[in-house]
């Protein structure tokens, strides 16, 4: 038989390989190896596939928590929503071992489910079902789970006589809701596979805590807009206050030098000093009225803040 570098350099002379597999996917191949001849007993091969059972699932926890840490660790360094949908979409396909990954978010104007991000971006979609109704009980798998706000796993969606194939190869497909504390939907995170039945229950658990981990960071971004805004309408706020006041003061020194003018000019010129002066002071109260737009705007700005 064919020698490998790694047998000939330690002096392999038995081996035996067994792939570590949990459910359909595969995480990684088990060598055992001797450098004498053996045979490998009954015995011997329980043990292997007890071993190669422990190992697949360690290794599936790992990938697991790292992809928990990676999210937690993009929550906190990026305020951009798409970067986030992205880093969700990729972990829900590391973590699932599926095809495709997809997000969408409920577009409650026209009360579709819109597609935000998918991973990875070069598989073939049928662009037509980028946006989903959620009218009627909602269309397809990702309209019924955003419609009922519960999972669903399908083996086999070519017996799912809901399903709207919008990936061309898929044959299993895994789908959950994106719900605040509230209840309130917000999307859903989904998954495909080319292969059937390629979805479990244990995935079906780890995808419905990664939604939860998205809701946190769409929560995170919508929040820090909030901020970046009220920052924003805060320093208008202050220009404005600036440019009122140095107005005011414009508009009351204009006013005392129309005052003095029209004592010092004749009666004919008077007439236009006079429509001067009237003009000042429409100035004046139409700079009133809009600076006490601003007060009662922030007035309410200020009970809103208290209010959260």
């Amino acid at each position: 038989s064919k020698v490998y570098p790694f047998a000939k350099r330690e002096q392999v002379q038995s081996a035996a390989g067994i792939l570590l597999k949990i459910g359909q996917e595969v995480v990684g191949t088990l060598f055992i190896n001797y450098r004498r001849p053996h045979d490998f007993s009954n015995e011997d091969r329980q043990i292997i596939e007890v071993l190669s059972s422990a190992a697949a699932i360690t290794i599936k926890n790992q990938r697991w928590l790292r992809a928990l840490s990676e999210i937690d660790r993009g929550i906190i360094t990026t305020s951009d929503q798409q970067q986030v949908l992205e880093l969700i979409a990729l972990k829900a396909v590391q973590i699932t071992a599926a095809d495709l990954g997809e997000i969408r978010l409920v577009d409650h104007s026209t009360e579709e489910l819109v597609m935000q991000s998918r991973y990875p971006k070069n598989v073939l979609i049928y662009e037509k079902w980028n946006r989903t109704s959620l009218k009627d009980g909602g269309e397809g798998i990702t309209g019924w789970v955003a419609t009922n706000r519960q999972s669903k796993l399908v083996g086999d969606v070519t017996k799912e006589p809901i399903y709207k194939r919008s990936f061309p190869d898929a044959q299993a497909e895994l789908c959950v809701p994106l719900l605040d504390s509230h209840g309130n939907l917000l999307g859903v995170l989904n998954v495909e596979s080319r292969t059937k039945h390629f979805f479990g229950e244990e995935d079906q658990r780890r995808l419905e805590n990664l939604a939860n981990q998205a809701v946190i960071a769409l929560k995170k971004v919508k929040s820090n807009e909030r901020v970046v805004a009220q920052k924003d309408v805060s320093t208008l706020d202050h220009i404005a206050r600036t440019i009122f006041h140095r107005l005011s003061n414009n508009l009351g020194d204009a006013l005392e030098i129309a005052d003095l003018l029209f004592d010092r000019v004749d009666g004919a010129n008077q007439s236009l000093v006079r429509r001067i002066q009237a003009g000042i002071l429409q100035m004046q109260e139409d700079q009133a009225q809009i600076k006490s737009w601003l007060d009662a705007a922030q007035l309410v700005d200020v009970q809103q803040s208290l209010l959260k």
